[in-house]
């Protein structure tokens, strides 16, 4: 039961979180952005046609968020052909549906409200997942303040800077998380069907729950139950979408010859594309490299963490955190050519985060709060550069 001082500490925690990243937000979009929220979308000419007056255009090919916009500006015209000047570059960005989807509605249908969707979409997942935190800290009786170690992940602040869909996936990944330890089981088949749309490797975290529910059931340790709706209508949902898009692609977004090449073996396209950016002497290809450095640095932290507390993760939790940690090792050369950020790590991270506010003490939460100034570096790099 929340005494009142507690409530307001939950409110004032939220608040704080709000103010944070709207404080980012704002810096980002002076400095940064030089007061266009358009420049978040980061459309490249080659991508998008000077037809397009509601987007800035940089000379170059740009970045994943135009195909966002692109959705987000008629999420209803999955063909390949432009809108409003913007094609697809492949099918596969039609998995990703979701979060363009609900972009679309904060913008009322209307074009010239697409850039500013498609950042409050995410500004209000991270107010959600600060909540979850919260939740988690009620739970185990824990100051509401401490759920704000959930932000200090890297992907969270690109994500944001460039309208890309990794905080809505965290969100949903760890609502289903959630639901799951209070057998709320439509809660999770909704979250993670919600997922699988948002990010199609996000359809992972049913596959694990499947392998986990039918090896307890093939070894008798439970019947078939209602719990079995928790992977079984994400998997449906999302074979569905899969159908429903080839109607107006003429191919499955999932195995279009486009989407292929992102995995390989593990740290071998890091190795190759270390080797692209390595010999470099540019000053700002020198700068991302340093920033990498220190993005990693911070996730290889919180993964070693979770190993040597993995007491705090339940056996479902340890698999998506293993399987969600090797889509980063396992991608190819074409994802570490040049170095960006570690926003693939975002979901098991946030499960992370989640797993120490649940499972370890104040003292233990203490000694990882060192990469804090790690990660205001990546806030700052965020700031100045689009």
């Amino acid at each position: 039961m929340r005494t009142q001082p507690r409530a307001r500490a939950e409110l004032f925690t939220i608040a704080l979180a709000a103010i944070g990243s709207s404080a980012f937000v704002l810096a980002r979009l002076v400095l940064a952005a030089k007061g266009e929220l358009s420049r978040f979308v980061v459309a490249g000419t080659q991508w998008t046609s000077p037809v397009n007056h509601f987007v800035h255009r940089f000379a170059n090919s740009g970045y994943d968020g135009q195909f966002y916009w692109r959705l987000a500006a008629d999420p209803f015209n999955l063909g390949m052909a432009p809108v409003l000047g913007i094609p697809f570059d492949h099918a596969l960005r039609v998995n990703r549906i979701f979060y363009p989807f609900v972009a679309w509605m904060f913008s009322l249908g209307q074009p010239r409200w697409v850039a500013f969707g498609l950042v409050v979409v995410n500004f209000l997942a991270i107010l959600a997942l600060v909540y979850l935190a919260i939740r988690v800290c009620r739970e185990v009786n824990r100051s509401p303040y401490w759920s704000l170690v959930v932000l200090l992940v890297p992907g969270l602040i690109g994500s944001l800077s460039r309208d890309l869909t990794e905080i809505v996936s965290a969100l949903l990944i760890v609502i289903g998380v959630m639901a799951l330890r209070e057998d709320k089981y439509w809660v999770v088949a909704v979250a993670w069907s919600l997922a699988g749309l948002t990010r199609e490797t996000n359809i992972l975290a049913a596959a694990c729950l499947a392998l986990v529910s039918l090896w307890a059931i093939a070894t008798k340790r439970r019947r078939v139950s209602q719990r079995e709706i928790a992977w079984v209508v994400p998997g449906l949902v999302f074979v569905l979408w899969q159908v429903i898009a080839h109607h107006s692609l003429g191919t499955y977004p999932l195995i279009s010859s486009s989407g292929t090449g992102d995995l390989g073996l593990p740290f071998v396209g890091f190795i190759e594309g270390a080797s692209h950016w390595l010999p470099s002497t540019h000053p700002h290809l020198l700068a991302k490299m340093a920033l990498y450095s220190v993005e990693t640095l911070v996730t290889g932290t919180l993964l070693v963490t979770a190993f040597k507390r993995r007491s705090c993760f339940d056996g479902l939790e340890r698999m998506l955190i293993v399987v969600f940690s090797l889509l980063v090792i396992c991608e190819t050369r074409r994802g570490w050519q040049v170095p960006f950020d570690n926003r693939y790590a975002t979901v098991p991270l946030i499960l992370i985060w989640f797993g120490l506010l649940r499972g370890t003490n104040e003292k233990q939460l203490r000694r990882v709060l060192w990469i804090a100034p790690l990660v205001l570096v990546t806030v700052a790099w965020r700031v100045v550069v689009i």
